[in-house]
């Protein structure tokens, strides 16, 4: 490396983080000034604002924009080379132009690599949290509508509705191979999505034996299943919280589920 190199390089680096930081504020500002009514009805605090949300927003959408921000990087510091005849200076003292754009090549692969890593491996943590923070003063409820799903092999589920906690309508069938094993329904349901503990009140179980049947009804049920509600779907927002190998672990197991919505997550 040379001086040229280091000169041109220290050029990049600096046009980059200032232009970096002038497109982040005019982001931020208009972010604000579309965010300011819901703010001020779900009333967050003020710290987390700034580090759940705006610290973590700056993180995102600066790896989003990093790529036209190399683009206007470049064009910026380069006039402003040529502006003050540097270029030609350079040129006449003998140095080629593909050993010109040498330091160019090698600080945007540099500033590639970074943004590629931390797209795939750092930002998620990040996301984790200002998606948190959406989920409980932005977002509007989460509701789902008609979603059957495959929860475990053999452990199918449907729910008719769910809003704000409350499904309306859930049936569940238990199959081994052909043969049907049990079959549950409820008018309603609430679920727990940390502990995976289910409620259901209207409550109709249908357990099938060799000999026998099992029949079992009764106003409310509190029991635990293998999955909760979020495993019937989520929002696509929260695919930026999982790392590359997380999300192709998640697609996998939708595609068993038999989820058709699922090409947003590829």
């Amino acid at each position: 490396m040379k001086k040229l190199d280091w000169y041109i390089i220290k050029k990049f680096l600096g046009t980059f983080i200032f232009v970096l930081f002038l497109i982040m504020t005019i982001a931020i500002v208009f972010d604000i000034s579309e965010r300011m009514e819901e703010f001020l009805k779900t009333k967050p605090p003020l710290k987390a604002i700034i580090f759940d949300y705006y610290q973590n927003f700056f993180y995102f959408w600066s790896n989003q924009f990093s790529f036209l921000i190399i683009f206007i990087a470049v064009i910026f510091f380069t006039s402003k080379l040529a502006q003050n005849s540097e270029v030609i200076a350079i040129l006449s003292s003998g140095v080629s132009f593909p050993r010109f754009l040498r330091p160019y090549l090698v600080t945007a692969t540099l500033l590639t690599a970074v943004s590629l890593y931390t797209n795939h491996f750092v930002l998620p943590k990040a996301n984790k949290t200002l998606k948190e923070f959406e989920a409980r003063y932005v977002w509007n409820k989460m509701t789902y509508t008609r979603v059957h799903r495959e929860m475990d092999k053999g452990l199918y589920a449907f729910i008719n509705s769910y809003y704000d906690g409350k499904v309306d309508f859930m049936w569940i069938e238990k199959w081994e191979g052909p043969k049907l094993q049990s079959v549950f329904y409820a008018s309603r349901a609430y679920c727990d999505s940390l502990s995976k503990d289910w409620r259901f009140e209207d409550y109709f179980q249908r357990r099938i034996y060799d000999n026998h049947e099992e029949i079992r009804s009764g106003a409310k049920l509190d029991t635990t299943l293998g999955f909760s509600i979020s495993d019937f779907g989520m929002r696509t927002e929260w695919a930026t919280t999982m790392s590359s190998f997380e999300l192709s672990d998640y697609i996998r197991k939708e595609k068993e589920r038999g989820n058709e919505e699922i090409i947003s997550y590829e």
